[in-house]
């Protein structure tokens, strides 16, 4: 599904032990494929708490915060792309001389501390921080994120679900701070952005992030097929969503596919799901060691 639990970092699998570990696998005939993929990973805040959803200051000195080129090479070893937009490479209204305007600045999020009430993270709460499942990579995202947030005042608490129930607590509205990604289902932008219309929350709109513009952009974005109208309606929705920064985008996804030896007619395909049933297995002798 869109929602998928499976890691698809770039890295976090295949290249865990660096060039090496490539190197060994395919000294045993196996390849390592690296593939980007249609995804897109973000942190969120739910605009329902009222501690995130009253307080823009707060959302950007946030945003400030965060190192996303150092996450990203934590996350995929430097091979995924930093995100510039709420669409990915290959859709329709795509733009790659877009920009966020969250640059890495610790200085620029401690002014925005200030600005949003808590100097030094004074008189700030703890935030809980929920990871999208309970592996090694979770956790080592959710260290990640705390170290971060700390240069700043902001006392981070993790709360490690399992995939099932980020899902379950997600879509119940009940998730403060977490990561979350989507995976398309088809290669059109809308399909993202029904995670930000207000009748998607509770829901699959996690962040129950609400905008009359947004909806009714997007209600006008259901009822063309004018591809040019729809490139101007996606872009009217992103630009007030990054304004309202219920998300802060982080990075396009890749995925890295192991192919064995007896395995052929492999085609990895983004869009196609049912690629599996072409696959041909066949009997091949394994290198010697």
């Amino acid at each position: 599904t869109c929602e998928a639990g499976e890691i698809v970092g770039g890295g976090m699998g295949a290249l865990s032990a660096g060039r090496e570990g490539k190197r060994a696998l395919e000294a045993r005939g196996v390849q390592v494929k690296h593939f980007p993929v249609q995804g897109l990973r973000w942190l969120a805040f739910n605009m329902r708490d009222p501690l995130w959803g009253k307080n823009l200051k707060l959302r950007q000195a946030i945003a400030h915060a965060i190192d996303v080129e150092a996450y990203i090479e934590l996350l995929s070893q430097k091979t995924n792309l930093k995100a510039h937009s709420l669409l990915v490479p290959g859709l329709p209204g795509y733009d790659p001389s877009s920009t966020l305007g969250l640059e890495y600045d610790v200085e620029q999020a401690r002014r925005l501390m200030r600005e949003a009430g808590y100097p030094e993270g004074r008189n700030l709460p703890a935030i809980r921080y929920s990871t999208r499942g309970d592996q090694e990579a979770n956790l080592m995202e959710a260290r990640f994120i705390q170290a971060q947030l700390a240069k700043i005042g902001v006392r981070m608490e993790t709360e490690v679900l399992t995939f099932t129930d980020f899902l379950r607590k997600g879509r119940a509205g009940d998730l403060q701070f977490f990561t979350d990604k989507w995976l398309f289902d088809y290669p059109d932008g809308q399909n993202i952005l029904q995670l930000l219309v207000g009748a998607n929350s509770p829901g699959i709109n996690k962040a129950g992030y609400r905008d009359a513009k947004v909806d009714n952009w997007y209600q006008e974005l259901r009822g063309t097929i004018d591809m040019a109208e729809k490139i101007r309606l996606m872009g009217l929705i992103q630009d007030k969503v990054l304004e309202d920064l219920p998300w802060i985008p982080l990075m396009y996804e890749s995925s890295y596919v192991l192919l064995a030896p007896h395995v052929s007619n492999y085609r990895k395909s983004f869009a196609a799901r049912n690629y599996v049933k072409y696959i041909k297995l066949g009997r091949t002798e394994r290198p010697a060691p």
